[in-house]
């Protein structure tokens, strides 16, 4: 494969600053208030199947 095309630095920044607001952030949030990321979820069946 031929090497990766240069990115400006805005760019990177740019991306490393949406991944940072998608991703990092609500992880911190959820850490800090003690929260698990499945917290809020309802299970996809809550009725035991016997």
């Amino acid at each position: 494969m031929p090497p990766a095309a240069r990115r400006r630095r805005g760019e990177v920044l740019g991306a490393e600053l949406a991944w940072t607001r998608r991703h990092l952030l609500p992880w911190l949030v959820r850490h800090l208030r003690g929260l698990s990321s499945g917290d809020d979820r309802v299970a996809k069946r809550p009725v035991s199947l016997k």
